[in-house]
């Protein structure tokens, strides 16, 4: 088995993402490698952590990649950033 490649998320309270994390996804998807998901979300006070792996990566037919985190939730890759982490506002 290889091993599992690694990507993080950095989310804000609003949902949105201040990383991508496609290009990792996408390689794990193509290598056929899991992923370790390492989560980094602000809730306004403060920040919490959290890991996860992330198996059975596919991509769908509108290009986005998707898996599923060890609960059974599908777990879909970050592509774009949110408008705060490009703009600094609101």
């Amino acid at each position: 088995m290889k091993r599992a490649l690694t990507a993080h998320e950095d989310l804000n309270m609003y949902g949105g993402a201040h990383t991508t994390n496609i290009d990792v996804a996408r390689r794990a998807m193509r290598e056929g490698r899991d992923l370790i998901v390492h989560v980094r979300y602000y809730d306004g006070q403060r920040h919490h952590y959290k890991k996860y792996r992330v198996t059975d990566l596919r991509e769908t037919q509108d290009g986005r990649i998707i898996g599923t985190k060890e609960d059974g939730d599908i777990w879909e890759a970050t592509d774009t950033l949110c408008d705060y982490a490009k703009t600094g506002r609101l």
